[in-house]
Formats: C-alpha cells, sequence, structure tokens
C-alpha cells in the first residue's frame, strides 16, 4: 500500500495552501499547472476545461511549449483513442490514472495518438485525472513525463489533491458569480447617489462604491484592502448574530456622523452596508463660488444627502422634470459628468 513520505506530505499541505488562495478563475489553469508541476515533478501540465452542451474546450499548458501548443488540433483528432479518457467517459471515475494501467508500452506506441501527437510531444508516461464542474463543465488535467513512470505515491498525492482542486474551482466560480452581482448592486446603486459595500458572508469585501470608500477613509482612515475597517466589521458580525438588535452603527468626528445600515442576503451569501454621513452645519453658501443659483443649491444639497430625483422634487415641492433640468445645470456648472461625483466634490466645499 501506497503511503506518502514527510516531504510528500508537506508538498501536498503547501499545494492546498496554494490552491486555496487562488482569487481569480482566470489565474486558477496556470496555477493549477505549476501546484501539480512541483507536486509529483512534471515535465508539462496539461489544464482542460471541456464544455460539451457548446462544444468548446479551453486549453492551458504549463510551461507553455510551442510544438505541445501546435499538437493540440492533432491531440482532439485522436483523443478517442486515449484510454483514460475513454475510462473515466465510460465509468466516471475521475480518479488518477496512468495510459500504461491500460496498455503496455508496445500497444501505446501504436496508437495514431502517440505516433502524431505524444512522440512528437516527447510524452512517454502520462497520467490523467477529471472532475465534474457546474453547468455540466469536466476539467481535466493531464500530466506528462518523457522518462519514468508515475508511482503509486505519486498516485496516491494526486488523489488526495483532486477533492481539494475540485473545492477551489467551486469556490471561485461562486466568488465570481458574486463579484459580478457585487458590480451590477453596487453600479446602479452608485447611480442613485447611495455610498455601498458589499460583504460576502465569510467577511470578504466585495464591492465598494466611490463614495463609499471616500467615506470609510475620511472617517475610519481604511486602508482599502479585502476586510472592513474593525469598527464597522465588529458592527456587522454583532447585527448578523442578533438580527433583532437595534444598535446602529455611528461614529462621530469633527466634521461630522458616520452612520451605516445593513441589509443581509445570507441566502445569496453577502450583506449590503449602506453608508451615510451627517455634516455638522451645511451653509449653502459654500456653493456660491461654483454660480449655482438658490434653487440649485437646493437641489444639490439633497443630491449629496444621497436623494433621487423623485425624493428631491417631493421635497421642494417641484416636478421631478424641473429637479432634472436644474442638476443638469449644476453638472454643467460643476464641470463634472455625473450626480455621485458633484455630490463628492460638494462635500469637500462643505468641509472646508
Amino acid at each position: 500500500m501506497a503511503r506518502l513520505s514527510q516531504k510528500q506530505h508537506i508538498r501536498l499541505l503547501q499545494a492546498i495552501d496554494q490552491i486555496h488562495a487562488c482569487r481569480a478563475l482566470g489565474d486558477f489553469p496556470s496555477l493549477t499547472g505549476s501546484i501539480f508541476s512541483k507536486l509529483v515533478g512534471l515535465d508539462s501540465v496539461s489544464y482542460n476545461e471541456v464544455f460539451p452542451a457548446v462544444e468548446r474546450t479551453v486549453v492551458e499548458i504549463y510551461p507553455e511549449p510551442q510544438k505541445i501548443a501546435e499538437l493540440f488540433l492533432v491531440w482532439k483528432e485522436h483523443a478517442h483513442q486515449h484510454p483514460v479518457l475513454a475510462y473515466a467517459r465510460e465509468t466516471g471515475d475521475g480518479s488518477a490514472h496512468q495510459i500504461s494501467d491500460f496498455l503496455s508500452r508496445r500497444e501505446f506506441h501504436k496508437l495514431d495518438l502517440y505516433q502524431e501527437c505524444f512522440r512528437k510531444m516527447g510524452v512517454e508516461n502520462q497520467m490523467a485525472v477529471t472532475a465534474n464542474a457546474p453547468r455540466d463543465i469536466v476539467i481535466g488535467i493531464a500530466l506528462n513525463r518523457s522518462g519514468s513512470r508515475f508511482s503509486e505515491s505519486d498516485r496516491l498525492i494526486v488523489n488526495m489533491f483532486r477533492p481539494h482542486l475540485v473545492r477551489a474551482y467551486l469556490n471561485l466560480v461562486e466568488l465570481s458569480h458574486l463579484q459580478h452581482i457585487a458590480e451590477g448592486l453596487t453600479a446602479a446603486l452608485d447611480d442613485g447617489g447611495i455610498p455601498t459595500i458589499l460583504r460576502s458572508q465569510r467577511g470578504v469585501v466585495l464591492r465598494v462604491s466611490d463614495r463609499a470608500r471616500k467615506l470609510l477613509v475620511d472617517y475610519l482612515g481604511w486602508k482599502g484592502g479585502r476586510t472592513l475597517p474593525a469598527q464597522l466589521e465588529l458592527w456587522v458580525r454583532s447585527r448578523l448574530e442578533s438580527p433583532n438588535a437595534s444598535q446602529a452603527f455611528q461614529f462621530s468626528t469633527s466634521k461630522g456622523q458616520l452612520s451605516a445600515s445593513l441589509s443581509d442576503r445570507l441566502e445569496f451569501h453577502y450583506s449590503i452596508i449602506t453608508i451615510h454621513e451627517d455634516w455638522r452645519s451645511l451653509d449653502k453658501h459654500n456653493f456660491e463660488q461654483l454660480g449655482l443659483t438658490s434653487r440649485e443649491n437646493d437641489v444639490l444639497a439633497w443630491v449629496v444627502e444621497g436623494k433621487s430625483n423623485q425624493e428631491i422634487a417631493v421635497i421642494l415641492g417641484l416636478s421631478s422634470l424641473t429637479v432634472k433640468t436644474h442638476l443638469q445645470s449644476i453638472l454643467k456648472k460643476m464641470k463634472v459628468e455625473n450626480r455621485t461625483t458633484a455630490a463628492a466634490r460638494a462635500l469637500e466645499l462643505i468641509r472646508r
């Protein structure tokens, strides 16, 4: 029975740490190739994502010798002769298998697959693993050597790493999905002038709107990164642990007061945090240098408060169209393109 040596155990643990540290789906193929190369010692690794529904295959080879990349089309033509792939399709067993598990060297050399592809690649031994991913995607990884066969301990360490590889991939698919949601939500909220933060269930900052980022920096000295400022993170955690708690987040300075509200979406694995700023005093004369009329001053003040055109119309007793006309004039006079930038500029004036 194969066993791992102490060095192999260490390499396995390092590989697991590395694959779970990956934060971008686009980096996953090359990182996988690099990890496997260190894990069992290889000449090359082929990473494949097969999308059967659309008959599309994504291939990345590590390292990237030109000869191997050029032979990919030839490989596709003769792939039906590959005994490991045939076995995986027939049985659904994606664990590590070598070509030599099914064919002798002589039998292997007789295949067109070997003569037209493997021989030209300089590959004499190959071990392959497959794994199923969401949307019927099949991930296949081929480990190539020009010399010695893979040992049973090599097979064991690959099989022990395989479930971590699959889990890391699934996590990245979910993270990518959440990031797309986050981008859409915060873009929509940014257009409405609402400072917003999206935080994952695990406490990772997925997205921060421009206004929210500036407020966190100005009030809480946030340095950016993947976690919230300590004061805000503690409040979020306490709210998640006690959803019925009524205590709001508030942080005061000489400039004003920062408050936050939490909208939890645990079924989607994220929370939305909206930020609000109350300044000590709003002197509308601070806007005089912008050349705004009195009514434009009023509209801009409510834009800074994060109100929509419709809300401003109700507050000031105007029509939404009139508010829109005032806002267009404000943007032109301030030489900015949107209400979010106008609000940020106005806040700078207020704080002087």
